[in-house]
């Protein structure tokens, strides 16, 4: 019931189907053939004993992120594999928010000073691998806090994302 939900899917059309073709994105299918039979002579894949986060499809051709964790077993000398999918849908839209926060600043919706470090730093590394120049602008707000003191702090942020947004 539970893959019914989530691929879209009923049992009857599932039960003897090759899975990769009807729950594999067209993009990633034939990575999949090619590594399968592989993976049923060894027991050996780059998905067994993992969780991993891949594309997904379910029956209306949606993509959305799986998290699957797979496990190789032997039954009758045939190497098969038993696996554990969840939609990773939410968590993905998590993941993606504390992104957003971890790097933003949240009253301008610019980087904040870490996220900025770190877009600096690889933007140097960038430029002097390639030996392109780099121009570095920065923009200092004198006497802000007069208009903090004079016009209140609402005033202040307004003026901060204005600012943001010019720039």
């Amino acid at each position: 019931p539970a893959a019914e939900h989530m691929f879209g899917y009923t049992k009857l059309e599932m039960v003897g189907k090759n899975l990769h073709d009807l729950v594999v994105p067209e993009n990633n299918l034939a990575a999949y053939r090619e590594g399968f039979p592989r993976f049923v002579q060894s027991g050996k894949g780059p998905f067994i004993g993992q969780t991993r986060e891949v594309p997904a499809k379910r029956r209306n051709g949606e993509v959305f992120p799986a998290e699957v964790s797979l496990s190789a077993i032997k039954r009758h000398s045939q190497w098969s594999a038993v696996g554990i999918v969840r939609d990773a849908t939410e968590h993905v839209r998590i993941m993606e928010q504390l992104n957003q926060l971890a790097t933003t600043d949240v009253l301008t919706g610019i980087c904040n000073r870490r996220h900025f470090n770190e877009m600096l730093t690889s933007e140097i590394r960038r430029s002097t691998r390639f030996s392109s120049p780099l121009t570095l602008i920065l923009f200092d707000v004198d006497h802000f806090t007069r208009i903090n003191d004079t016009f209140g702090h609402q005033s202040g942020d307004q003026t901060l994302i204005q600012l943001a947004q010019v720039v």
